[in-house]
Formats: C-alpha cells, sequence, structure tokens
C-alpha cells in the first residue's frame, strides 16, 4: 500500500475534501444525478443532491426546505413521499454508504472517514455503523481487505 502525505492529509474546513460528491445508488456523481432524476418533484431532486453534496458539512432540514420554498412539515411530507424515508434516516443512510465506499481506501484513516462523511468524532460514526452493519468500521475494511 503507497499512501503518501498528500493522500492523507485531512484537507481543511469548506475544501471538497476530495470526496465524491455521490449517493448511495450512483458512487459517482453521474450516479447521484441519476437517483435524484428519479423523483418527478424537483424540489426533492435538488434536495437530494443537496445531501449528497453537505454530507461533510450537514445539511438542516428546516434550512434546506427554507431554501426549497417549502415550510418544515410540507418538506417533510414530499421528500417521504418522494424518498420514502424521513430525512433523518435518509441523511443518515446516505453518510453510512459514503463511509463504506470510503473505507475501501487502505490510505483513509477511520477517522477520516468518519470527518469527510460528516461526523463529528469516530465514535460517532462507530455507533451508527455498528447498529446499521453490525460490526465496526474497522471490522468492517478488515473483512472487504482481500
Amino acid at each position: 500500500m503507497n499512501c503518501d502525505a498528500e493522500t492523507r492529509a485531512i484537507p481543511p474546513p469548506g475544501s471538497d475534501g476530495g470526496r465524491r460528491r455521490s449517493l448511495p445508488e450512483g458512487g459517482s456523481p453521474r450516479g447521484a444525478n441519476t437517483y435524484a432524476a428519479r423523483f418527478t418533484d424537483p424540489r426533492m431532486r435538488a434536495a437530494i443532491r443537496s445531501v449528497g453534496d453537505a454530507l461533510e458539512t450537514g445539511v438542516r432540514m428546516g434550512e434546506l426546505a427554507a431554501r426549497l420554498g417549502l415550510s418544515r412539515s410540507r418538506f417533510e411530507h414530499l421528500f417521504k413521499a418522494q424518498t420514502g424515508a424521513t430525512f433523518r434516516r435518509y441523511v443518515r443512510t446516505t453518510r453510512l454508504t459514503r463511509a463504506k465506499a470510503l473505507l475501501q481506501d487502505p490510505c483513509l484513516r477511520v477517522k477520516e472517514v468518519a470527518w469527510r462523511c460528516g461526523y463529528a468524532n469516530t465514535s460517532s460514526l462507530t455507533r451508527g455503523f455498528e447498529r446499521e452493519y453490525g460490526l465496526s468500521p474497522s471490522d468492517y475494511r478488515r473483512s472487504t481487505s482481500g
């Protein structure tokens, strides 16, 4: 494994951190657009893209609803009707899916994966990861590294 310092460095806040702008089904920007394109309401397409773009910094439902010209309750209703998941659940699933993808890179420390997925610390990522997948991020990495 060749992990140079540039690959391992945690980028400063506000940079894109080398993160891929994708959602669970995509794995690439094109995939994110494909996923978002499934929704009939253009506001929900914009919401899905916003979640993927802002995982690292976080996205608040109230702020997103206001930006889209919707009340919080109307946004919640439309989001669940279009995605089948609550906004909170969707964000959590998207973060964990991105974490799984980033854990494939042995040059990234779990701490960096947590940061790139919007978790405040490794403990938060580990707690969510174990709840969702039944194993820690480190154990997941070991199980997938040939």
